[in-house]
């Protein structure tokens, strides 16, 4: 994605069976977990009407580890609950 010109961030879907998964980076070139330009991922239930973001960050004290497969797979954390956050209509973005 893109803002007047400047890159902005890349990512990547992935299906994992029933879910979708996006991949986020900073890199449009390396999209791989271990990238330092790696950012999160996005993932969503098999309707694609609930999201759940985790990011790369250490946890804070309170963050619960997830125990999806996943998860451990990309050595993600839920992200914190005091994350402001909301529901959002279903959207396209274009590109």
């Amino acid at each position: 994605f893109t803002d007047k010109g400047k890159f902005l961030l890349a990512a990547r879907r992935y299906r994992q069976g029933v879910h979708t998964e996006y991949i986020i980076s900073l890199d449009a070139d390396d999209l791989s977990q271990g990238s330092n330009a790696y950012v999160g991922k996005l993932s969503s239930d098999f309707l694609g009407t609930n999201f759940t973001i985790y990011d790369s960050q250490p946890p804070h004290s309170g963050a619960k580890p997830s125990s999806s497969r996943a998860s451990r797979r990309f050595a993600s954390k839920q992200i914190s609950p005091q994350v402001p956050a909301g529901n959002f209509e279903v959207g396209q973005v274009s590109v």
